[in-house]
């Protein structure tokens, strides 16, 4: 009888995964993929009958199971992998768990007996007036917009405070932050800026390319930097990332180019990264190959343990603040 109700729970599963497909866009899949990708996020919940002191039916080997189901872009079983192969690439599906603690899901116990619900759209209901979804899980996937409520509030200008504590310093990079998050906003392109720590000044800026997300440092931007480190002044780049992600590997690897040089990323989302300079080069191959370790969770997640892993490697620092 138990291996029935477990089987009934993953049935069940596997039915919202069959609706999450069958209710996205229609999609026009043409012989030639096209560059843009459009990112959908998925959340996905979890609930049971039973206390959790009594039992959780994703403890064990379930919840990685999941998490597999999901994201793991190794296998052509998972929904992510199915939906970039559908779509040839146009579409990328990363899924995301309010519920996951300490690498185990819990699911939201129903308040009623099973008897007293007569379908699944109350069960849905309920779970979504009762779950809570963290701020930094990225519900604007297609980035259409940045999400206001998070980037105008106290909250995200005093995370500044983990980088200077001088309350101007902490002014000017929340300026160009929103600036860039403004500028870009419903846009799929970059901005990038450099502020001296030292003197709290802007020492240049790149406001003026269209690359989708990306952007070309210029002679006059490097030439700017390089003075102002001549100077013996602290260097900050500030740059917008529309997807939300962390730092990318050129991210890091430009940072080469000077001494006295970090930056931040700052994501439409509201995300905020902070790396340093590494030690070295990264080669490619590291980095995909920390990736691949980490290629069960979301695209975030796992550039953030491949980074964390990096970080010891390559002597650098990373956090997301």
């Amino acid at each position: 009888m138990k291996e029935r109700v477990s089987l009934r729970r993953m049935t069940a599963f596997f039915t919202s995964i069959l609706l999450v497909v069958f209710c996205l866009p229609t999609l026009a899949l043409p012989a030639k993929a096209e560059t843009t990708v459009r990112q959908v996020n998925n959340i996905v919940l979890f609930a049971q009958f039973d206390p959790l002191t009594e039992k959780n039916f994703m403890s064990g080997d379930a919840t990685n199971t999941v998490l597999s189901m999901c994201n793991d872009t190794t296998t052509y079983r998972s929904l992510t992998k199915y939906i970039d192969t559908i779509s040839y690439g146009q579409m990328h599906v990363d899924s995301y768990f309010p519920q996951l603690k300490d690498g185990v899901i819990e699911p939201y116990v129903l308040s009623q007996s099973r008897e007293s619900y007569t379908d699944y759209n109350q069960y849905a209901v309920e779970m979504i007036q009762n779950i809570a979804i963290p701020a930094d899980i990225p519900l604007d996937g297609d980035n259409d917009g940045y999400n206001w409520k998070v980037v105008k509030s106290k909250e995200y200008g005093a995370r500044f405070s983990k980088i200077s504590d001088d309350e101007k310093v902490k002014g000017l990079i929340a300026e160009k932050s929103r600036n860039a998050l403004k500028n870009r906003d419903g846009k799929n392109t970059e901005e990038l800026y450099a502020i001296s720590l030292s003197s709290c000044k802007k020492i240049s800026d790149i406001t003026n390319q269209h690359i989708p997300f990306g952007i070309k440092r210029t002679k006059k931007f490097n030439q700017d930097v390089s003075r102002a480190e001549k100077k013996g002044e602290k260097v900050l780049l500030i740059h917008n990332h529309p997807r939300g992600l962390p730092p990318s590997l050129s991210d890091l690897n430009v940072l080469l180019k000077n001494k006295n040089v970090a930056g931040i990323t700052v994501g439409h989302n509201g995300s905020i990264y902070y790396y340093s300079r590494p030690s070295k080069e990264i080669p490619e191959k590291d980095y995909y190959v920390a990736l691949k370790k980490y290629s069960m969770y979301t695209e975030v997640t796992s550039m953030e343990k491949a980074l964390e892993e990096l970080s010891f490697k390559f002597d650098f620092v990373f956090r997301k603040l």
